[in-house]
């Protein structure tokens, strides 16, 4: 899948990503693209003058090509496959980091934090089950309140448009991460790289606490930014996606401090973690503040 967590991996072992945010149709690609292969070597030579950027976008064109031919396999519309320049991963991630420190800013502030939260709904989604959002669109829709997040959009790229001329073709900016999508009309808004952000569309509902807080702490080992995985865990206890595991945990009014301490154990032990609602209910109002320690520092 085509999104930051999974580009981030491979950054150090390949140059180039092609791949896609949304689910593809059963036969998979298109592969007319070995065709341009095959001319290469035609001649006999074993050298190739293809660099591996434009077989990339050669692949994106023959997928989005037949993504917008009317077929029994097709699923018109619905297409997001790109090329990423993995290169610029490391930036990229720098630039994450940054505005995943801004955004922890925002959740002691209930009114901003609801703001984002509604913003977020309206992100373009990915495979609703799974939390995948469009990091552009996303990024784009933050910018009022994150201002780092101009940090991410300009290491992605600029969007070509969302005019139907705009869905297949290079991606803008100097030196973008994305540097060609081929998206369907569906993902008008889509630069081609999702990232992980669970919200109300999100069938994490049905999955356990235990569940969740594991997927967050997969998501520290990737090493993309502590200050997101906290984050993680504030969309969780805000949505009370967390309210019904129940075990081993001791919460605590920290008066010096001014906030409440909700203290997880390690993830391979018995442990519980109690919504927002039970923190309301402590002698000191919510008003003055929690915080979340984790294994691994708050």
């Amino acid at each position: 899948m085509n999104n930051l967590e999974t580009a981030y991996v491979f950054s150090p072992y390949c140059d180039y990503m092609v791949a896609s945010e949304q689910t593809e149709p059963a036969p998979g690609w298109d592969y007319q693209w070995l065709n341009a292969l095959e001319e290469e070597y035609s001649d006999g030579d074993e050298t190739s003058t293809l660099e591996a950027d434009d077989l990339g976008r050669v692949i994106v064109d023959t997928y989005a090509g037949n993504m917008n031919e009317e077929s029994e396999w097709s699923q018109v519309n619905d297409e997001t496959l790109a090329l990423v320049d993995l290169s610029r991963m490391e930036d990229l991630a720098a630039a994450f980091n940054e505005m995943a420190f801004e955004l922890n800013l925002l959740v002691h502030n209930d009114q901003l934090f609801a703001k984002v939260s509604r913003m977020s709904e309206k992100v373009q989604h990915m495979m609703d089950d799974y939390g995948l959002l469009d990091l552009y669109d996303f990024a784009n829709g933050l910018l009022p309140y994150v201002p780092a997040a101009q940090g991410v959009l300009d290491v992605l790229g600029t969007s070509p448009g969302t005019e139907p001329e705009d869905y297949v073709g290079e991606v803008g900016g100097e030196n973008p991460a994305v540097v060609y999508r081929g998206t369907g009309a569906s993902h008008d808004r889509c630069l081609g790289m999702a990232f992980f952000y669970p919200t109300s569309k999100t069938a994490l509902g049905t999955t356990s606490a235990e569940q969740l807080l594991n997927c967050v702490s997969l998501y520290r080992t990737f090493g993309l930014s502590d200050y997101y995985t906290s984050y993680l865990i504030s969309v969780l206890l805000r949505a009370g996606q967390l309210r019904s595991f129940v075990g081993g945990m001791s919460t605590e009014y920290d008066p010096e401090a001014g906030h409440y301490v909700l203290q997880i154990a390690d993830l391979d032990d018995a442990f519980s973690l109690k919504s927002m609602e039970f923190v309301m209910t402590r002698s000191k109002p919510v008003s003055t503040g929690w915080k979340v320690k984790l294994p691994w520092g708050e």
